[in-house]
């Protein structure tokens, strides 16, 4: 057999074609016998004490026969074999020549390529937590981190974290308490920018059309752009207190202190620091779930500062009206504004 086709099948880079030819190869002892032989000398021969290849040799082949179908046989064809015949497939001999070949072709691609994608059959069903507009949402995930979504937010993460990584994805608001694991960093990919911790507790900010934002309360995280082939990507490690924000038209990234008042959208806490007319409505839609219908036109700019703690939306509209000389309506989820 030819090295070079047994590396590409190890590999998983066959063709169909060149599957069935390895296939048909491993099933006719008569023509592997010899490569058997030299491959297990070979194995045989490695000094297990100084040797990096021989190192674990017993655990190497349990990984690969753990891998390997539950059936140990493969049932000859009539043109290669007598009829009726099975012929062993993963004899010892060939775990060991597996072995070699495992280590020898690249052993983390081959158990995760190979072994792993290409022998699974039920692809992993992601969970998914999606808050509409005007809900709000606290849940635990599988590590025992505790997440708060915020509304018009989805959160989207394996039921299963791997064994060396917990990688979830963000579109909208969440606030994480990660909960610490050393082997395991913590990831949360949201509107084009990476963060990663081990135990913190951070808020990730990254609504579709709005810059996104990292806010740092305790620990240390770790903000990159998500494309880290970007000449200019930067990475950043936060202080509690810091945040870093996103600024797409110039793809770039700025650090700069925040207000804890900032994520008091946790505590049912509505705050505005100098938002415009388009900015409160749009917060307003996210918080209560409704559209606005304008009539009129604004006399001026707004520049709303202050905080309404768990208001009903009549009374947040009522206090606005006052200051900024509008009138509403409410019918249902269709809120009117009428300025004077």
């Amino acid at each position: 057999m030819d090295v070079e086709l047994l590396e590409k099948f190890f590999r998983n880079q066959c063709t169909p074609e060149e599957v069935q030819q390895v296939l048909r190869w491993m099933s006719d002892p008569d023509e592997k016998d010899n490569t058997l032989r030299e491959l297990e000398a070979y194995w045989n021969s490695l000094d297990p004490y100084t040797s990096e290849i021989a190192h674990d040799q017993e655990k190497i082949l349990q990984l690969i026969q753990e891998k390997l179908p539950p059936s140990n046989t493969l049932s000859a064809t009539q043109d290669t074999k007598p009829k009726g015949r099975n012929v062993p497939l993963f004899t010892p001999t060939f775990l060991k020549v597996a072995a070699v070949l495992f280590i020898i072709f690249s052993a983390t691609f081959l158990f995760t390529q190979f072994f792993s994608e290409s022998n699974s059959t039920v692809p992993v069903e992601l969970v998914t937590r999606q808050n509409p507009a005007g809900q709000k949402s606290t849940f635990q995930l599988p590590d025992g981190s505790k997440v708060k979504l915020n509304a018009q937010s989805t959160l989207t993460y394996p039921p299963t974290f791997t064994d060396t990584s917990r990688v979830l994805h963000l579109e909208g608001e969440a606030f994480f308490e990660v909960a610490e694991d050393q082997q395991r960093p913590f990831t949360v990919i949201a509107q084009g920018l990476t963060t990663t911790a081990l135990g913190t507790s951070f808020n990730v900010k990254a609504y579709t059309g709005d810059e996104a934002s990292i806010a740092l309360v305790s620990g240390k995280v770790q903000v990159a752009l998500a494309d880290a082939s970007k000449t200019n990507n930067q990475t950043f490690y936060l202080k509690p207190g810091e945040s870093v924000t996103y600024h797409q038209n110039a793809d770039s990234l700025g650090v700069a202190e925040f207000n804890l008042e900032d994520l008091a959208w946790r505590e049912g806490i509505l705050v505005f620091h100098h938002a415009s007319f388009v900015e409160v409505t749009k917060e307003l839609e996210r918080w209560y779930g409704v559209s606005f219908l304008v009539q009129g036109t604004q006399s001026q700019p707004w520049d709303i500062s202050g905080q309404f703690k768990n208001e009903n939306l009549e009374n947040v509209l009522l206090n606005l009206g006052y200051a900024e000389s509008f009138d509403f309506a409410i019918d249902e989820k269709q809120v009117t504004i009428t300025f004077k």
